[in-house]
């Protein structure tokens, strides 16, 4: 083989295995939040400034600062779902006629020419 090795041409779009897409219940979402509040109570701050707190505590891991924060913040992102249905669409492939021409052997039948 001549040339250069290791040149596949790129990243193709829609190549490779389907991404996942994470999703969490509104019921767990709702958990959530009741915990957060009863913990807020109980602590006098709310785990939002709780969180904010470890983070400029340097007793803390970065590693565990960046995964409390991705966890609590993926628990409370609002999805964005796609029910979009579209019943006009046609399926297959369009079948394309010419437009209605007169049929001249009833123009002959009835006497007259065929008229366009």
């Amino acid at each position: 083989m001549s040339g250069a090795k290791g040149r596949s041409g790129g990243y193709r779009p829609e190549a490779g295995r389907p991404k996942k897409v994470k999703t969490t219940s509104i019921r767990i979402k709702n958990n959530y939040i009741k915990a957060a509040r009863k913990l807020a109570k109980e602590y006098g701050m709310p785990v939002e400034e709780a969180m904010l707190r470890m983070i400029y505590d340097p007793d803390v891991q970065d590693s565990v600062k960046a995964s409390i924060m991705k966890s609590y913040n993926d628990a409370l992102i609002a999805r964005e779902v796609d029910q979009h249905v579209n019943v006009n669409r046609q399926e297959g492939p369009a079948i394309m006629l010419p437009p209605m021409m007169p049929d001249p052997a009833l123009a002959i039948i009835e006497g007259g020419k065929a008229k366009k």
